[in-house]
């Protein structure tokens, strides 16, 4: 099963590498390598089997390509509408479906003109085919649409869950890849079923379930009924350790009984118990991750691991037909209660398979387990193979399959199983986050203990709620309890990040390679091999094995990487990387009210690009979408001097590579600044090797003419690239302006669906007519520039 799993993630991978990065050489190369490997290897599992085996293994490779090119072709294809005609995205004003998920969401980063209520709503169309699922954010309270409250006075805050609905607004394609080896938000989506974002102007309520007719309905109404109870039942027991305040104390209002929490245990609690994270406070959350102790943040083994052990005290061990379906529902309603998270999933799939595979008169085996949860949720939805959730879920799984018993030998069996979880999973978080912390392995040790405390008394918390109606005073009051001393005890573990190393870009390829050599390594076919000194065949089939890991390396290669210039998509601002040997400089970093675009972009983006500090930072002005993100960075991130510089000032970078100030030719005065910063806009051309580039920030009309008349008779302003005015706004860009440059490469930096309607059409014409070439960070993501001798190439992302 682990080699059948094994040949579906080749199949799938080749199909993600050809649909989602258009590589079309590399995936079928690395399919036909794999087969010729398959054709090749001395298959130790049945031999007498052998051709039908490697048929099998084949075909599951070819299964995996196929999946994905169908699950690809779903989630992109034509959008039709009832009458079965085609509907462009952008003309989707209105949409009715089914409300199939509703969560609450931190209100920490919108605007302040919105609602203080922030709820992320999933919807299935009923009037769209093709359009798979659509997600929202309503910033509006939800109260109005409901009829009642559950017991207790709980706000019945899912029970929307199941309505028809008819949402008006805007429609949208989630954006996908926008930095290079930075975060996929598409395809993260796509993992989820979800094909397309919306932004919701309003909303109405045309049914509920239960007031759809006929015995459809009837269907409709128990089912929604019952996911409502669930999701009820769940908020109740959440409610006990809710809080408004630093502290509270209040009464039960039905039981008679006191309870006592503190601010944040009840979000602490949905993401350890549920995993649901969208509670937990940011810092708190930022604490686990740089401990790399976020991982109990997801329903994993220890939560279903437990729920089975328990019931199986309940059945007293019996063992029959009746209990054993009678456990494996009470483990579904779990996974419902959680949200079927990719570790969720996995979880109750391997205990699942485990349960079962006595009746099969098969003794349960992890790895097999394991394998076939693994190609069950990959051929429902074979975008879960790029979800880091489900890459973490699995990772620490396998770490334990092939690396405890070697590791045992040596450490016992015990610590062999924290430091094979570790082996496995550390590579991926250092690759994820771009950050790896050396002392994560110890301080595991009582995060995991305590949790595997913390977690059972939830569960026993939330079966006793379920039987009596309430959980005891006592037991909120033990569980809020441990769960600040694990929220404190993780946040005095950080040591202010001393122990956190921040890792550049590491390879895909390379990445594979470490996991294909270590699982190799200790596979039981390696050790048969080296019992029977057969090292010769061994030392032969590892060139064979990274042939994948090549041909993925090959694929995924960073081509901005080789680009002396890269226009950063910041959104709806600036942010311009220039390299020259190792000198890394930005010019503005864009900025936003809203969202934190030195820590959340900027810094990753570095990162993955391999620039270990920014030796100079210069502004154009100090508008918030230009120089905001500079100040954000340089919290977490070196940067040795940061400036707004002027006439006179050059910036040298190498021999033939500086940054000059054209404009404006003398400050302005402080009145001036004081009326619009686009007034104090500075200007630079970036000289690198006979091209120049100019970087114009913001500069409006006036002052583009004031510097034509000014550099008239001159060559100054003459430019190959032109990094486009005020983010493509009609202010900027005129005909005398661009006469003066005559650049033959514009770039427009600018947020997708920005409330300002840039850039405006008539530059876009305007440039069009000039027969300059236009690239735009909305569109194509990043836009980078590999300066040859003799020519420009421009790398896009899409």
């Amino acid at each position: 099963m682990f080699a059948y799993a094994s040949m579906l993630v080749v199949g799938i991978a080749s199909g993600y590498l050809f649909f989602e990065c258009n590589k079309y050489l590399m995936p079928i190369i690395m399919m036909l390598g794999v087969a010729l490997i398959v054709r090749k290897i001395d298959l130790e599992y049945r031999p007498e089997r052998s051709d039908f085996e490697r048929r099998v293994l084949i075909a599951f490779m070819i299964v995996g390509f196929v999946v994905f090119s169908f699950e690809y072709i779903q989630m992109n294809g034509r959008i039709l509408d009832e009458n079965k005609r085609e509907v462009a995205i952008e003309n989707i004003t209105s949409v009715q479906g089914r409300i199939v998920g509703i969560e609450k969401r931190s209100n920490d980063n919108v605007a302040a003109w919105q609602s203080s209520e922030y709820y992320r709503l999933i919807i299935k169309p009923m009037s769209l085919h093709g359009a798979g699922k659509i997600m929202m954010n309503y910033y509006a309270p939800l109260s109005p649409f409901l009829t009642g409250t559950s017991e207790e006075n709980v706000p019945v805050r899912n029970g929307l869950m199941g309505a028809i609905v008819t949402v008006y607004g805007e429609a949208r394609v989630p954006a996908g890849l926008e930095n290079p080896g930075c975060f996929n938000y598409r395809s993260y989506l796509y993992s989820k079923g979800i094909r397309l974002t919306y932004k919701c102007k309003s909303m109405k309520v045309d049914m509920m379930p239960a007031e759809e007719p006929g015995i459809k309905g009837f269907i409709s109404k128990c089912y929604w009924a019952y996911r409502n109870k669930i999701v009820e039942t769940r908020e109740k027991f959440l409610s006990y350790f809710a809080t408004e305040g630093q502290t509270c104390c209040c009464e039960n209002a039905t039981t008679g009984l006191t309870r006592c929490c503190k601010e944040g245990v009840e979000g602490f609690l949905r993401g350890i118990v549920f995993g649901d994270k969208s509670e937990i406070d940011e810092e708190t959350l930022e604490q686990f991750n740089s401990n790399s102790t976020g991982h109990i943040l997801a329903v994993s083994g220890l939560h279903v691991g437990f729920l089975f052990a328990l019931l199986k005290v309940l059945t007293r061990k019996k063992k029959s037909k009746l209990i054993t379906a009678t456990i494996i529902v009470v483990i579904v309603l779990y996974g419902e209660m959680t949200g079927w998270s990719p570790s969720t999933a996995r979880a109750v799939l391997v205990l699942s398979i485990s349960i079962l595979a006595i009746y099969a008169r098969r003794t349960p085996d992890l790895l097999t387990s394991v394998s076939t949860a693994a190609i069950i949720l990959l051929l429902y939805n074979p975008y879960n193979l790029v979800n880091t959730g489900f890459q973490m879920s699995f990772l620490a799984l396998l770490g334990i399959c092939f690396l405890t018993e070697p590791l045992s030998h040596y450490i016992g069996e015990g610590m062999a199983v924290m430091v094979a979880i570790q082996l496995a999973v550390a590579p991926m978080v250092a690759y994820s986050y771009s950050a790896f912390n050396i002392s994560s392995m110890f301080v595991n040790i009582p995060i995991i203990f305590l949790a595997s405390i913390l977690v059972p008394a939830c569960i026993l918390a939330l079966a006793t709620m379920m039987y009596v109606g309430f959980v005891p005073s006592w037991a909120v009051t033990i569980i809020s309890s441990l769960t600040e001393f694990i929220v404190n005890l993780n946040e005095k573990l950080t040591f202010d990040r001393l122990f956190v190393t921040d890792i550049q870009g590491i390879s895909i390829g390379v990445l594979v390679a470490y996991y294909l050599l270590i699982f190799f390594a200790t596979s039981e076919w390696t050790r048969i091999k080296l019992l029977r000194n057969e090292t010769k065949t061994i030392k032969r089939m590892i060139p064979l094995l990274l042939l994948p890991a090549l041909c993925i390396g090959i694929a995924t290669h960073n081509q901005y990487l080789n680009d002396e210039i890269v226009f950063v998509n910041v959104g709806q601002g600036d942010c311009t990387h220039i390299r020259a040997g190792d000198n890394d400089v930005l010019i503005d970093g864009g900025g936003s009210a809203t969202y934190n675009v030195g820590k959340n972009t900027l810094k990753p983006y570095l990162l993955k690009n391999h620039a270990r500090n920014i030796d100079l930072a210069l502004i154009t002005h100090q508008h918030t979408d230009h120089y905001k993100g500079i100040e954000e960075l340089k919290e977490i991130y070196p940067i040795k001097n940061i400036l707004q510089a002027s006439i006179g000032n050059n910036a040298r970078l190498g021999k033939n590579v500086w940054i000059e100030p054209i404009w404006p030719i003398k400050p302005y005065t402080e009145q001036q600044l004081s009326d619009n910063a686009n007034e104090n806009n500075t200007v630079y051309i970036i000289h690198y090797n006979n091209t120049k580039t100019m970087i114009t920030g913001d500069l409006t009309e006036p002052d583009e003419l004031a510097m034509v008349e000014h550099y008239r008779g001159t060559d100054i302003l003459d430019c190959d690239i032109l990094k486009v005015g005020h983010h493509g706004s009609k202010t900027s860009s005129s005909e005398q302006f661009l006469d003066a440059v005559s650049p033959s490469i514009a770039v427009i930096q600018v947020g997708a669906n920005n409330t300002y309607g840039h850039p405006h059409q008539e530059i876009l014409d305007r440039l069009h007519n000039h027969g300059i070439a236009v690239y735009r960070t909305d569109i194509s993501g990043a836009v980078g520039v590999d300066i040859r001798k003799n020519r420009l190439i421009i790398d896009i992302l899409h």
